[in-house]
């Protein structure tokens, strides 16, 4: 069987900006038409804002940066990374915060989410992704947190982020196969 790098290998050049525009696209529409702030909320206690990347980060966003990196190979990840942060941040300001500085925060946390899905694992992507948007948050607003819940949530992250991780690198592999056999 041939692995993913060499399916990889395979495609068009043009083929692999698609799959990474395609696959950022749809992470940015999870993003932006499925409302889970509130169920968060209500469901997690702690005082920290943003609890979406640590919770849900893993399938929203890891999943499909490593899926780009698998199937189109290295730098895709974190161009599909990029893609995401930016679709969103023409559709709204980060995290709903009319804050320019706070943006860079975003494209900051998204180019490590990427680079560190390529280079370490999904689970540690998440992890800092989360981290830097807190750190962040905390730096330009002095914003108190529970620290608690960031604590927790941290190793929310990480987990979500592994758990997507794991799951792109299954849906490559299957992919993969089928691309080999046709």
């Amino acid at each position: 069987m041939r692995s993913v790098e060499s399916v990889s290998g395979r495609l068009p050049e043009a083929a692999k900006v698609v799959v990474s525009v395609v696959l950022a696209y749809a992470s940015f529409l999870l993003t932006m038409y499925i409302n889970v702030k509130p169920v968060l909320d209500s469901v997690i206690p702690f005082r920290v804002p943003f609890k979406i990347i640590p919770v849900l980060g893993g399938f929203w966003y890891v999943l499909w940066i490593s899926l780009a990196y698998r199937l189109a190979g290295r730098w895709y990840g974190v161009i599909t990374a990029l893609l995401i942060v930016s679709f969103c941040l023409i559709a709204s300001t980060w995290f709903g915060i009319p804050s320019a500085p706070f943006s860079v925060v975003g494209f900051i946390s998204f180019l490590l989410l990427g680079i560190l899905t390529e280079r370490v694992n999904g689970g540690v992507a998440n992890l800092v992704c989360a981290g830097v948007n807190w750190l962040g948050y905390y730096v330009l607003f002095h914003a108190k947190m529970d620290p608690l819940g960031v604590v927790v949530l941290l190793v929310v992250a990480f987990l979500s982020g592994l758990a997507g991780d794991y799951v792109g690198r299954g849906i490559a592999r299957i992919v993969s196969r089928l691309l080999v056999k046709g």
